[in-house]
């Protein structure tokens, strides 16, 4: 597992580095939202519809059709370099960003309950 993972683009049929995982239409991870299509005008709507369904729960799997959860991209994608061939690592917007955030986000750890805390 990396300390630094990071969004790569490379072209269909490239052969992938070591530690990377597919995150475009190849995968379950791809994003359904194709720029053009209605309601989607550009890449940065294309993300944020993404990410608003990842968080809200509404994420198909776009290989597999199945559900889709924060958790999900947590336990499959956390630290590995994510791969992209729909987006050219352009400084546009591209859902695979969302997927780096979401994925490596500091665990959330519980605090200890004191002893004492909750009794009479």
């Amino acid at each position: 597992m990396q300390n630094n993972p990071r969004r790569l683009y490379l072209p269909r049929r490239s052969k992938f580095p070591p530690n990377t995982m597919a995150i475009d239409r190849r995968s379950d991870w791809g994003n359904p939202y194709i720029v053009g299509s209605p309601g989607v005008p550009d890449r940065e709507t294309a993300v944020q519809l993404y990410e608003c369904d990842l968080l809200a729960g509404k994420l198909r799997g776009y290989r597999s059709g199945r559900p889709l959860s924060v958790d999900d991209a947590i336990r499959e994608l956390r630290g590995f370099d994510l791969v992209c061939s729909g987006c050219p690592d352009d400084g546009q917007p591209c859902h695979g960003t969302i997927l780096l955030r979401i994925a490596n986000q500091p665990e959330k750890r519980c605090a200890q309950k004191p002893e004492s805390a909750g009794q009479k």
